[in-house]
């Protein structure tokens, strides 16, 4: 994972580079993976009049003496902007997400002590909702082809019934189905005769033959 602040890198998984991450967590919820931080992100709760949440995550920095190390323990946090874009870059290449909180404020920062060439750096910022660099997919209505919903007479003295779609599905649907008695009428009720269902139809067996042509079957086909 890489994480850029404005255009400066805190941090990546790349070992060449010398800043490697780790500890990140978003309201304290500790993300270990690219899955986990979109997770959390789409998780956070806002309370009544509150737009924000924390991140946070630690980075060790590399250099080549620890001369160097100590110059940026000293200077590195003046180089910070006091607000930007903080991004994410998740994932494996060919498959990333960018994840980026415009806006972003620093809201705490604190560095370790050098051992040898390496420093520590623990960050906190304030942010707002993510964005991702592709929008979501739009929702898609619902259309004959992935529902239909009817009402079936039931024959006098049937003890099934025979459904046909006047539009076969793509594939094969999920159905449930209830018999409607008159006022007064027997109970009767239905079940999906295991195997029936297909595109273009199901059949449903009753509890009891219909004691006349007053009954029906209402159902529901999802694919």
């Amino acid at each position: 994972m890489k994480i850029v602040y404005g255009s400066l890198t805190l941090a990546t998984d790349d070992l060449a580079t010398g800043l490697i991450s780790g500890s990140l967590a978003l309201n304290g919820q500790q993300v270990n993976d690219e899955v986990h931080l979109l997770r959390a992100a789409a998780a956070v709760f806002f309370a009544r009049g509150n737009r924000s949440a924390t991140v946070s995550f630690f980075a060790s920095v590399s250099h080549a003496t620890q001369h160097v190390s100590e110059r940026q323990l000293l200077t590195h946090f003046w180089d910070l902007p006091t607000q930007d874009v903080l991004r994410f870059w998740c994932g494996p290449d060919g498959d990333q997400e960018i994840v980026s909180f415009p806006g972003a404020v620093i809201d705490g920062a604190n560095c370790g002590p050098v051992q040898g060439i390496t420093g520590a750096f623990r960050y906190a910022f304030r942010v707002t909702a993510p964005i991702t660099e592709d929008p979501p997919p739009a929702l898609v209505e619902p259309t004959t082809d992935m529902i239909k919903r009817s009402t079936t007479a039931i024959p006098s003295l049937a003890d099934h019934v025979d459904v046909v779609f006047a539009i076969p599905f793509a594939s094969v649907p999920i159905v449930v189905a209830n018999v409607q008695r008159p006022a007064g009428g027997d109970a009767i009720w239905a079940v999906i005769r295991a195997g029936s269902v297909t595109v273009n139809g199901f059949t449903a067996d009753l509890s009891g033959a219909a004691p006349d042509g007053t009954y029906s079957l209402a159902w529901i086909a999802c694919a």
